[in-house]
Formats: C-alpha cells, sequence, structure tokens
C-alpha cells in the first residue's frame, strides 16, 4: 500500500524548458507502518546526461575503478570503503575494485550473464533482481551500467525492478517526507539521492527502472508471498560474510526458483545460494583466500583436465627450446 508519493521532472541543462526524465518516489506501508520506499525511474529522450558521461562509459569499458576515491570510513558498519560521491562499497583488500577491478568485474559479469539468460528474447521483458545488503549502492549503479548497455545492444525494451534489502534504510523508510523538496523525500540519503539521479541521466527511453528499498529481509519476504509479482528471478549480494540464513530465507520465500544467487564472498558461504531445487549453487561467486577468484564453486571435471594438460603442454614446449 502507498501512503505517500513525490514526483519530480528533470530537464535539460541548456533548455529548462524541455523535460528529459522523470521520477516518482513513494512510501510503501502495511498495516504496521512504511516497510519501504519505492521509485520509478524513466528517461524521455535518447542519450546519456554528459555530467555523468565519464562514469557510465568508464563502467561499461570495465574501468570503473578509476572513478572512485579510495579509504572512507563506512558509517554504519565501519570499515573502510571506496567512494564516488555519496555512493560507496566495501573496500576490503580480496573485494577492492581498485587493487582487484578483474574480481569485481567478473562478478558483474556472472550477474549480467544470468539476467540476459533470464529475459532471453521476451519483449518487452520484466525482470525483478533482489539485492541484499547492496549498501550506499556503487556495486549496483555499476553492474546497472553495464546491463543496461547490454540491453542497448540488444534493442531491448521492457522494465528492470530492484529489490533492495539492507539495515541502514531504516532511515529512509520510516523518515521520508514527500515534499516538493527532493532531499526530503529521501530522508537525506545522499546515496540514494545520487543513485536516482544518475539513473535517470543514463537510462534509455526504452526501459523504465522501478523498485523498493526495504529495511528488513522479512518484510520483503512478507510481500512477496503475499503477492507474487514482487519476487525476484535473481538474488544479489556481495560481501555478506555471516548472513548465511538471511540469503537462504530470501531464496526461499521470495524467489522464482529460476536462476542461481550470485554471491561475492571472501569466503565460502554454505548452503546459503542453494535454492530448494537441487541445492547446488553453480553460479555462485567466491573469492578463495589470496588466489585469483574463482568462476564458481564447482569446476567441471573436463575443465580441470583441460588446465592441467594445456600446463604440461607448455612446460614441455619450455623445455625443449632449452
Amino acid at each position: 500500500m502507498t501512503t505517500a508519493t513525490s514526483n519530480w521532472t528533470f530537464k535539460a541543462e541548456n533548455d529548462t524548458t524541455r523535460e528529459v526524465a522523470k521520477l516518482s518516489v513513494e512510501t510503501v506501508s502495511d498495516t504496521q507502518g512504511p516497510i519501504g520506499l519505492a521509485f520509478r525511474a524513466w528517461r524521455l529522450v535518447e542519450g546519456i546526461d554528459r555530467r555523468f558521461s565519464d562514469v557510465y562509459f568508464n563502467a561499461i569499458r570495465g574501468k570503473a575503478h578509476l572513478n572512485v576515491d579510495q579509504a572512507m570510513c563506512d558509517q554504519v558498519y565501519g570499515h573502510k570503503g571506496i567512494s564516488r560521491g555519496a555512493l560507496s562499497e566495501c573496500s576490503c583488500e580480496l573485494l577492492h575494485r581498485v587493487n582487484h577491478p578483474q574480481t569485481r568485474l567478473n562478478y558483474e559479469n556472472q550477474a549480467i550473464q544470468s539476467i540476459l539468460k533470464i529475459i532471453g528474447k521476451e519483449q518487452p521483458f520484466r525482470v525483478n533482481i533482489a539485492f541484499f545488503r547492496p549498501g550506499e549502492l556503487l556495486e549496483v549503479e555499476v553492474l546497472l551500467f553495464r546491463l543496461l548497455n547490454e540491453l542497448i545492444r540488444q534493442n531491448a525494451k521492457g522494465k528492470i525492478a530492484l529489490y533492495l534489502i539492507d539495515h541502514q534504510y531504516d532511515l529512509p523508510v520510516l523518515q521520508a517526507n514527500h515534499t516538493t523538496n527532493f532531499p526530503s523525500a529521501v530522508a537525506g540519503a545522499g546515496y540514494i539521492r545520487q543513485f536516482l539521479t544518475e539513473m535517470c541521466g543514463c537510462l534509455p527511453p526504452s526501459i523504465v527502472l522501478e523498485g523498493i528499498f526495504f529495511k528488513e529481509s522479512n518484510e520483503y519476504t512478507a510481500l512477496a508471498e503475499r503477492d507474487p509479482t514482487f519476487k525476484h528471478h535473481l538474488l544479489i549480494s556481495a560481501d555478506v560474510q555471516g548472513a548465511n540464513l538471511a540469503t537462504k530465507e530470501i531464496g526461499k520465500k521470495a524467489g522464482l526458483g529460476v536462476a542461481q544467487p550470485i554471491i561475492l564472498s571472501k569466503t565460502k558461504v554454505p548452503d546459503a545460494t542453494s535454492l530448494p531445487s537441487d541445492g547446488q549453487p553453480e553460479f555462485t561467486y567466491k573469492i578463495d583466500g589470496e588466489k585469483p577468484a574463482k568462476r564458481s564453486l564447482h569446476l567441471h571435471r573436463s575443465l580441470m583436465f583441460g588446465f592441467v594438460a594445456v600446463a604440461v603442454m607448455w612446460s614441455m614446449i619450455r623445455f625443449a627450446r632449452r
């Protein structure tokens, strides 16, 4: 149930009479009170807003790390992060976008390929993506920019629905004040304001972005159980050590069961990614110690033997040349 709504129209930078994008922000409530902050963003004209073009094009080239600042302190979790403006993400060494850009890139690649597979040839498409603990949204925006680029290449038309679940959304959800003032509508959460503004500047007119920020995972799953249209096709999460049960419950109660979750973790996440169907987290992405990130938890034996054979052949060639 929507209890209050705010609406904005973005105008062209050099022509204040021309509308280029629209955004609505709403408070979603149940009988107990507010449970989420919903949004809907769409762009009316082709082309990337030039204010965000460098960030967008670096992201789609796999160079998002070039636009971030190092080592800011996360006010919610207390650990170090990297940021760009109000957006930020974890910078724990193994997940550090600047020091290990390929780790984040491979993680995003898996998520994007899974989403494209879900969409298939459906036109217009609708894909529901749940993000567990996405924090200050930097990783979400980078992934979305890269996904949008792929969808534009395919001339896709449709809707992306995001369900973003994190305890730190408590304040925006509970204290949103729906006036004509944008900061008030997101309770002063600069990262939400920046995220929505930049998405409005980079969406193609053929794709609508909508979603809900949830402060509790059980409030999302309860809504999805009441109304299956809120169930997700894919669950994505990064840096979720210690949250095994939460991710498992989200998948069981609010997942459509069409794709394995994509989880980026410094350690193995046992059972957290298993769908009820087969319990095999094949598409899970993890980092194993200090070694390069593996593509999945399970490598097929044929691939492993292939790698060994190539290594042996290369060693023989080097020896023969001596």
